[in-house]
C-alpha cells in the first residue's frame, strides 16, 4: 500500500513540475489596484459598545430584513444592552422613544440609532409596506 501512495505522489509532483502549475504559498502576494477609484464612504453613526454590552461572550451581531405592513406596529422593546441601527430601505415609517415626547418620523434612506439603553416602538401610517434593515448585537440565549 505504501508503495502505491508512493508512486502517486510521485506521479503527481512529475505533473506539477512538468505542467509548470506552481503551487501558492502564503509569502505569495496578491496583486491588484493599490488606491481607490470612484468611491464615497463616510460614517452615518456609531455606538461605543464598551459602555453599552456588559460581555461580548454569547454576543453576536446580525443583519435583519423587516417588512412592517400598512398600520403594522412593531411592539415597544427596550435597547439595554442590545445596541442598534435601523436602516430604512423604503417607505416613511413613526418611531415612537422614551427618550422624546414627539415621534420621529424615518423616510427612505433614513437611519436610526438605538442604544442609550432607550424603549421605543414603530409603527407604518402608510398605506405601503416599509422595509428595513437592522443591523444589531444582540445576546444569543443557550
Amino acid at each position: 500500500m505504501k508503495q502505491v501512495m508512493m508512486a502517486c505522489l510521485i506521479l503527481v509532483l512529475g505533473f506539477v513540475l512538468a505542467v509548470g502549475i506552481v503551487l501558492p504559498s502564503e509569502a505569495e502576494e496578491f496583486s491588484g489596484p493599490t488606491k481607490g477609484k470612484g468611491l464615497r464612504n463616510f460614517s452615518v453613526g456609531e455606538i461605543g459598545l464598551a459602555k453599552e454590552i456588559d460581555t461580548l461572550e454569547n454576543r453576536y451581531m446580525r443583519v435583519r430584513y423587516w417588512e412592517v405592513a400598512p398600520g403594522g406596529v412593531v411592539p415597544v422593546h427596550s435597547h439595554k444592552n442590545r445596541p442598534a441601527f435601523i436602516y430604512v430601505a423604503n417607505g416613511e415609517i413613526y418611531e415612537h422613544r422614551s427618550d422624546k415626547a414627539e415621534p420621529n418620523i424615518y423616510k427612505t434612506g433614513d437611519i436610526s440609532r438605538e442604544a442609550d439603553g432607550v424603549k421605543h416602538w414603530w409603527e407604518n401610517k402608510s398605506n405601503k409596506t416599509v422595509v428595513l434593515i437592522a443591523f444589531d448585537v444582540y445576546e444569543k440565549k443557550q
